[in-house]
């Protein structure tokens, strides 16, 4: 029975003792505007009520599942007690009250009344009110089932793909799955597009394959036939096909190895997915195909040789979408060789209305800085799209800025609290198993790849339970890094361990819990770089180690290094790769400024050589022992450089001598190398070379210095190959 009078009925409608000897009968689904509705309600109505009553000879003995459909919002009820509320606000309603939102009676919502107290023997009533958002909204659907699941099984028919409202393109095919239960009492199953049988299957999975149905707009139901000859319809699904397909995001890369890649990409229709690949644009020998009509596509490719340029093109088993020239990726080398790797972070600001255009410019400025230089690995450190992470604000804020760049460099993402789960982890697809090296996390919130002779440790600062240093996180974290053998190891994540930009990491806990439990596993297995966004500036550390507390907590010994960390002012940082301090020092870079700035709205960090207030993205290029990294601002000027060198071995001086002016020292060395001594009156100020480069020619290597009036000084020794 319903009641569709606009306005409510009686108090106490729900109740089973209310009078309903004025409501109207008409059997499921109720409603308008949609092509399956049996019976019709009146329109331009905000609230429809509904009651039905069932007698049951005594109280079910375990719980009792409820299916609806609605649009827009519903309240049940079971003898007067609510039972059930979707997509309305909570507290009374009246007939007036809209529903929350606009949503598609696609499917059932379903839940379980598992409490005895709602039913009696005999005589039960089932209530319901469902509200509109808009009484203008063209459409009205109300359906309600109760199961008993305690009984024998029941009997329904269900098309399980395609999905309701699926757009398939051109020239696809439609495969037609069903559910039919309970499978033993199936005689079989139809499929039928509006009144024309399709196929018919008598074995269970039940589908069949329409063949490349022509544009139009189609609505699909399937009939199962029992063995007692009754039978029961789904309910309908309806499809579009349309006459072309279109992309409308990417292609982009994932989880690139030596051997693979993911090439990912959005159409406006569904459709298979088809990649074509090869060595040149016009060659394309290779292909992959993925047979599920999707409008998400994603495709993997194996079977490639490492560090090796390919070609491809995307589309479907009809057509070719989208390729050319421009359409190629670069596999991951085997061994060490130069790599350029290009870091951003909060680099959504595009995605706000109205956007902020400080991503555009850090992109272009770094590509005139790049040029043809391939793009080997791209970081992205958070907050990768505003304000809310939403699929909309990243098609805004990363795939119409990067367009070029995401189909031809992997991308490489971290999670930043501006990035909405499950959003986030549809777009991207990383490395949960280690299949790009590492060890698997067996979660996408963080995880390891290698590339070359570098490994990267992408950490979750947020989405991810504990950031304890016994928690999930860094427990897999000290086995990854236990089980890692490559030269560098640069580790990065959202929150920053340092920062006085628009963050404080001497008063945000988060940050202050990812310093003190995740830092110092990062510090003892030798981490090199570590990177973060969060805080909208630049900041850049000396050579550091051992700082877990407060910024006032930081000690002199801490800085290993209290210069520039530059090869034409004090020198490159040094990191040992023998001996007791083989390993230690590691330079933290803050890199939040990708779209926009706050400012130092706190301050410099002790810990820092640079804090700028400009935007821009961190360029690194690592090629053998050493690694530049070169911080280019939105305006293409360059604000900031580093570089860190690993030595060979441990330098030791193990004699000064001094008379007069002359200073003669002797420190170890290994054969064959060569040797700079340096000099400086003051460490502050930064370190002056002393004569020529001097080749070893034994365990001990010796050179004199005239230190004129100094009255002190301070020598090291750099191993320079």
């Amino acid at each position: 029975m319903y009641w569709d009078w606009g306005f409510e009925p009686d108090p106490n409608w729900e109740h089973p003792d209310y009078e309903d000897f004025d409501w109207a009968f008409g059997p499921s689904p109720l409603g308008f505007g949609e092509p399956y509705i049996a019976t019709g309600l009146q329109p331009f109505i905000t609230t429809a009520y509904f009651r039905y009553y069932f007698f049951i000879d005594a109280i079910p003995a375990g719980p009792v599942k409820l299916r609806v459909r609605r649009d827009d919002g519903v309240i049940v009820y079971l003898n007067g007690e609510e039972v059930f509320r979707d997509n309305l606000p909570t507290g009374p309603v009246d007939a007036s009250t809209p529903a929350s939102s606009d949503v598609e009676a696609d499917s059932f919502l379903e839940t379980v009344i598992d409490d005895p107290f709602y039913f009696v023997p005999g005589y039960n009533v089932i209530a319901a009110e469902v509200h509109q958002s808009d009484i203008l909204s063209p459409d009205f659907v109300f359906d309600l089932e109760l199961i008993d699941t305690n009984g024998p099984p029941r009997r329904e028919v269900a098309i399980t793909s395609p999905t309701n409202n699926t757009i398939v393109g051109p020239g696809s095919d439609v495969t037609i799955a069903v559910s039919a239960e309970p499978v033993a009492e199936v005689l079989s199953v139809a499929f039928y597009e509006g009144e024309n049988l399709l196929a018919a299957d008598t074995e269970a999975p039940y589908e069949t394959v329409w063949s490349a149905p022509p544009a139009s707009n189609y609505v699909l139901r399937a009939v199962a036939i029992y063995n007692d000859l009754t039978t029961r319809a789904s309910a309908p699904v309806n499809i579009s096909v349309v006459a072309a397909l279109s992309v409308v995001r990417g292609p982009y890369l994932q989880m690139g190895t030596p051997t693979s890649v993911i090439v990912k990409w959005r159409t406006d229709a569904a459709s298979d997915s088809v990649v074509r690949y090869g060595l040149a644009p016009g060659n394309l020998e290779g292909e992959a195909r993925v047979s599920a009509l999707v409008r998400d596509h994603e495709v993997p490719l194996s079977g490639l040789l490492p560090d090796t340029k390919y070609y491809y093109s995307i589309g479907s088993s009809s057509a070719t979408q989208a390729g050319g020239p421009d359409h190629f990726f670069a596999t991951s080398p085997a061994g060490p060789k130069p790599t350029r790797i290009w870091v951003i972070g909060d680099s959504g600001g595009a995605a706000t209305i109205p956007p902020d255009l400080g991503s555009f410019r850090v992109r272009d400025a770094y590509y005139t800085y790049t040029g043809s230089r391939y793009t080997d690995v791209w970081l992205m450190l958070g907050d990768n799209a505003y304000n809310s992470g939403t699929d909309p604000e990243y098609q805004r804020g990363m795939f119409d800025v990067y367009p070029d760049l995401l189909r031809q460099t992997v991308v490489w993402p971290t999670i930043g609290n501006h990035d909405a789960d499950p959003v986030y982890f549809n777009i991207f697809s990383l490395p949960r198993n280690g299949e790009a090296g590492g060890v698997s996390s067996g979660v996408e919130n963080y995880y390891s790849f290698d590339y070359g002779d570098i490994h990267f440790v992408c950490l979750g600062g947020y989405f991810s339970g504990s950031r304890l240093s016994n928690g999930v996180m860094c427990t897999w974290l000290k086995a990854d890094l236990e089980a890692n053998t490559k030269k560098w190891l640069i580790a990065y994540w959202h929150q920053p361990p340092y920062t006085k930009g628009s963050h404080d990491s001497d008063g945000e806990f988060d940050l202050v819990e990812m310093r003190r439990n995740a830092v110092p596993i990062l510090e003892s297995y030798g981490v090199d770089l570590i990177l973060a966004g969060h805080s909208h500036v630049y900041e850049r550390s000396y050579l550091m180690r051992g700082h877990y507390e407060f910024s006032w907590d930081l000690e002199p010994e801490m800085l290993l290094d209290t210069g520039s960390g530059r090869e034409d002012d004090t020198g490159a940082y040094l990191k040992q790769s023998g001996g007791s301090a083989a390993g230690h020092g590691t330079v933290y870079a803050v890199v939040g400024s990708s779209a926009w700035i706050r400012g130092c709205c706190y301050g410099v960090h002790p810990a820092m050589y640079r804090s700028l207030p400009q935007i821009g993205s961190l360029v690194l290029d690592i090629d053998g022992d050493t690694l530049q990294g070169t911080f280019v601002r939105g305006d293409e000027e360059i604000d900031d450089y580093f570089t860190i060198v690993k030595a060979k071995t441990e330098i030791r001086i193990v004699d000064v001598d001094h008379e007069d002016s002359l200073t003669t020292l002797a420190w170890t060395s290994e054969p064959g190398r060569s040797y700079l001594v340096e000099f400086t009156t003051n460490l502050a100020a930064g370190w002056t070379p002393v004569g020529d480069i001097i080749l070893a020619a034994g365990p001990v290597t010796t050179a004199d210095h005239d230190t004129g009036n100094a009255l002190q000084g301070f020598y090291r020794v750099v191993q320079i190959d």
